[in-house]
C-alpha cells in the first residue's frame, strides 16, 4: 500500500510575470488513486502585458490504479486587478471570473524513466460551465516520441493538437 503523500509546488515566469504556489495532497493507501490540490498564483504583477490577476483553485481527482486514466473535478476563480491608469477596455472586462470544470485525461508512458527512449502520449477532455460564468468545451492530444542519438544526447519529436469551440449562444 501506498503512503499518503504532501507536496508542494512553486512556479515563477518571468515572461507572464507570474508566481504561483500549489499543495498537493494524496492520501495513499486510504484512499489509493485519489488526490486533491489547492493553488494560488498571481500574474502581469508589473501590469506589462495586462493587469493584474489572481486566482485560486480547488481540485480533486481520482487515478485508476494503472495511472491512465484520471477524471478531475476542479473550481477555479479568477480576479483582475486593473490599475487606475488601465485602459477603458480593460476596465470593461469582468473583474471576477468562476469556473467549474470536469475533466478527463488519458497518459501512456512507454519510457521506464524519463531519461528513456520511448513514447508519451496524452490526451484530454474538459468541460467548463457546470457553475460559474466560464464556459468552456476543451479537447488535447499530445505524441511525443523520444529516442537516443550521438550516444548520449535525446532526441524528441512531438505532434500536437487542441479545439476549444465557442459555446453555443443560449
Amino acid at each position: 500500500s501506498a503512503p499518503a503523500t504532501v507536496g508542494t509546488s512553486l512556479s515563477a515566469d518571468a515572461g507572464r510575470e507570474a508566481v504561483g504556489a500549489t499543495l498537493h495532497l494524496a492520501p495513499g493507501a486510504v484512499a489509493q488513486g485519489v488526490a486533491a490540490e489547492v493553488g494560488l498564483g498571481w500574474g502581469n504583477i508589473y501590469e506589462i502585458l495586462g493587469p493584474q490577476q489572481r486566482a485560486i483553485l480547488v481540485a480533486g481527482s481520482l487515478r485508476d490504479a494503472t495511472g491512465h486514466h484520471e477524471l478531475r473535478l476542479r473550481a477555479a476563480s479568477r480576479n483582475l486587478l486593473p490599475s487606475v491608469g488601465a485602459s477603458i477596455a480593460v476596465k470593461k472586462l469582468p473583474l471576477s471570473t468562476s469556473k467549474v470544470s470536469l475533466g478527463y485525461r488519458y497518459l501512456c508512458d512507454t519510457r521506464p524513466d524519463s531519461d528513456s527512449a520511448g513514447q508519451l502520449r496524452c490526451a484530454s477532455m474538459e468541460v467548463c460551465g457546470l457553475l460559474g460564468d466560464v464556459q468552456l468545451l476543451r479537447a488535447e492530444g499530445a505524441w511525443r516520441w523520444y529516442t537516443r542519438i550521438f550516444g548520449g544526447g535525446m532526441l524528441n519529436f512531438t505532434a500536437a493538437a487542441g479545439l476549444a469551440p465557442p459555446p453555443s449562444p443560449p
